[in-house]
């Protein structure tokens, strides 16, 4: 009688348990940049949500290690102290963090001491060691939630194996997504048996959409990597909609979702919101307080004096004036890479430079031919129409010449212009002169080391 009261029992709670709901939220940054005055309010909404459930999970994107002169100064010079990104990332009790096409652009030496400091798994499955052949951060991650098993996917654009450092380039290599993807998902499938797949992926909703509709096992897909807002589903090949979403850069806007599960059964939704006009979280601002103070001086430091208000136009000409110094290749090509593309007369301090060039790009010279210029400087202007599906500043590209023109079709000339678009950032090359990825690599004539920051005005 004893037994059978027991089986009863446990028959019992078993059907409540399955007839449940369980309701695990998500929130994703992504391309945060060392925005941390909008993460400070970040860190308020996943408070709050973390105290109407503890089961919330966190995720960020990718590209959170460059794009400010505190960050530049934790990455590269105060190197003994805590990186900044890796405190207030561990205060915010993140789950799991993406590696961004900018953040492998650091070096090895930043992102890995980067990686030693996370209280949290710093995860991407496509970034492999050439020589040895396994991955350079952990494939992917589990997560338990209240007896549930999230496995989460984390995958980074294919570019960024161009935006790795001239020396590391030959010791790495980023496979497609699409294949990392079909590889790590039946790992993950066979080893983990997990309740729900999540992706990780920084990479736009072009590339990320065909990868989802290339591969069975995904629940819902986060995207990044183009500052764009995306809500959109794609279909997998056995025909399960996947919900994709994607959010803006600067941490402006942030991805909310949430997984519920009820008798075996998985219900997805989600959004993208903003966080303006949200306060910001006053233990956060106490805690970065020490590394604000500690970055001050460099990011006041004065790198030049100029006599003359600088225009966006005048801007535009000193990086051009930088690439052909540093170069002395027959053509430049450059873009603004910020919108704040002006600065006034008088000292210039390392903060104005990070705030109309915050990105350690270096430069490349290339071989393009003058039909494949032409055909390239014409794509960027219609980009810029009010139509235009790509309407961004960094693609917005100009061109300064050492030789005479108009430029022969059939002739080869030297170009230089800045990693981001020798990357094929904004897909320039590709859509713009037309060349394939082979044809790109083959064109490279020379990687250079320098930082085209430290060299504007001729510092």
């Amino acid at each position: 009688m004893r037994s059978l009261f027991l089986i009863l029992f446990i028959m019992f709670s078993l059907f409540i348990s399955c007839s449940k709901e369980i309701v695990i939220p998500i929130i994703v940054t992504t391309d945060v940049h060392g925005a941390f005055e909008n993460l400070a309010s970040v860190s308020t909404l996943v408070n709050e949500k973390r105290n109407e459930n503890n089961d919330l999970i966190l995720f960020d994107n990718g590209d959170f290690l460059q794009g400010t002169p505190m960050l530049y100064y934790f990455n590269n010079i105060s190197t003994k102290e805590m990186n900044v990104a890796s405190v207030m990332m561990n205060y915010m009790k993140y789950d799991a963090a993406n590696v961004g096409n900018h953040d492998i652009e650091t070096g090895r030496s930043v992102y890995k001491k980067v990686e030693s400091e996370f209280l949290f798994p710093f995860i991407c499955a496509n970034i492999n060691g050439m020589k040895i052949p396994q991955t350079l951060f952990k494939p992917y991650a589990i997560i338990n939630r209240n007896s549930l098993k999230i496995a989460v996917l984390a995958l980074t654009t294919h570019n960024s194996e161009k935006a790795l450092k001239p020396e590391e380039s030959k010791q790495t290599i980023v496979e497609q997504m699409s294949e990392s993807a079909k590889k790590w998902i039946k790992v993950i499938r066979l080893k983990e048996k997990p309740d729900a797949i999540i992706g990780l992926f920084h990479e736009g909703l072009e590339i990320s959409q065909k990868v989802v509709e290339n591969t069975d096992g995904f629940d819902i897909v986060f995207i990044g990597h183009d500052h764009l807002k995306h809500k959109v589903t794609a279909k997998s090949p056995a025909g399960k909609e996947v919900l994709i979403l994607g959010a803006s850069d600067r941490a402006e806007s942030i991805i909310s979702a949430e997984i519920r599960f009820k008798s075996g059964m998985k219900k997805i939704t989600g959004d993208v919101t903003g966080v303006s006009g949200i306060m910001a979280d006053e233990g956060f601002e106490q805690k970065i307080r020490k590394y604000r103070e500690l970055s001050d001086n460099y990011e006041n430091t004065v790198v030049a004096d100029i006599g003359a208000v600088e225009s966006e136009t005048s801007i535009i000409d000193i990086i051009h004036s930088t690439l052909k110094k540093l170069t002395n290749a027959d053509i430049s090509i450059t873009a603004p890479v910020a919108k704040t593309v002006s600065i006034t007369a008088g000292k210039v301090t390392n903060r104005d430079l990070f705030n109309f060039y915050p990105f350690d790009n270096h430069p490349v010279v290339l071989k393009l031919s003058g039909l494949e210029i032409a055909k390239l400087i014409n794509y960027s202007e219609t980009l810029q129409k009010s139509h235009g599906k790509y309407k961004r500043l960094y693609n917005d590209l100009s061109a300064v010449y050492y030789v005479p023109t108009p430029l022969e079709n059939d002739l080869f000339y030297t170009v230089a212009m800045n990693s981001y678009h020798a990357n094929n950032g904004g897909s320039m090359l590709s859509n713009g002169a037309g060349l394939s990825e082979t044809e790109i690599n083959q064109r490279v004539v020379k990687i250079y080391p320098e930082n085209i920051r430290d060299h504007l005005f001729g510092n």
